[in-house]
């Protein structure tokens, strides 16, 4: 008869559950700790947490996936809720800004970043009107009006052109007319002489 015969030493890493290592073969398998996992059995090593996953407990033997609108930079920490104007998606380790000229609207998935409107631009978290001097093209950061234009109107997506013969220096106001003697040619935004000193 043959008697099969198993070493002591091996004992630890045959009877080793899942959420355990067997590290030192001659001692007791130890937990994994929180931010690991160990799915199979009898194995020497736990393993890390993918991005995106997360446990805050021992002997784990599946990660949690970080849900939507949360982040988890730090496998062994719980999720982190995402800061107003921010979103994330499920599995995510961080969150993520809404795109310029939209706006987080609900609660905190990608599909809540809502687009604004015209001659709107957006502060994170809503959309406001253009102000004047500015100009809000869609889906873009807004913008101050270069020199040679203006916009003395709320809520526009481009600026005028400061017309011949004005000057333009503060843009959210209407052109101001160039003084006898001062001119201007188109988009020029101020008046000048034929000294070439400037002068409104």
């Amino acid at each position: 008869m043959t008697i099969t015969h198993v070493e002591v030493s091996d004992q630890c890493c045959v009877n080793t559950p899942g959420g355990h290592s067997c590290g030192n073969p001659e001692g007791h398998p130890v937990p994994c700790h929180p931010g690991q996992y160990q799915n199979d059995t009898g194995m020497t090593s736990c393993k890390q947490c993918a991005d995106g996953y997360y446990t805050t407990q021992h002997s784990t033997v599946v990660c949690t996936i970080c849900p939507g609108s949360y982040s988890c930079p730090d496998p062994a920490q719980p999720p982190q809720l995402c800061k107003a104007g921010e979103y994330s998606d499920p599995g995510s380790s961080g969150c993520f800004v809404c795109p310029p000229g939209t706006a987080y609207t609900g609660d905190g998935i990608l599909h809540s970043c809502t687009r604004c409107g015209y001659g709107e631009h957006s502060n994170g978290t809503h959309c406001l009107t253009c102000p004047v001097g500015y100009y809000c093209p869609p889906l873009s950061k807004v913008q101050l009006c270069p020199l040679g234009t203006y916009q003395d109107q709320p809520g526009e997506p481009s600026c005028k052109i400061c017309p011949v013969g004005h000057s333009c220096l503060n843009v959210s106001v209407p052109p101001v007319p160039c003084t006898p003697g001062f001119y201007s040619h188109l988009v020029q935004h101020d008046c000048v002489g034929l000294n070439l000193s400037s002068r409104v």
